[in-house]
């Protein structure tokens, strides 16, 4: 099984997780519909670790694992 390509939207994104901006209101901006933005929660949980805080679309990504998310958005965009 191939792994589906990621959305430049969903790097998008991950990169405003990286700066601090809460997924709910990057993907607002961003014209995301909320459904995809749970998807994509639920796989940034599996693969990168991520607090859900009070609700799924405001939690943030574990500090600690900032080099990884970084690393998997440059290998999506063919930069590694």
């Amino acid at each position: 099984m191939t792994a589906t390509p990621t959305r430049p939207e969903e790097l998008a994104v991950l990169e405003a997780l990286l700066e601090g901006e809460r997924p709910r209101y990057a993907a607002e901006r961003l014209g995301v519909p909320p459904r995809r933005l749970a998807r994509w929660i639920e796989k940034w949980e599996r693969r990168f670790g991520y607090d859900w805080g009070c609700a799924a679309d405001l939690g943030w990504l574990y500090d600690d694992r900032a080099a990884d998310v970084r690393e998997f958005i440059e290998r999506a965009r063919g930069e590694r």
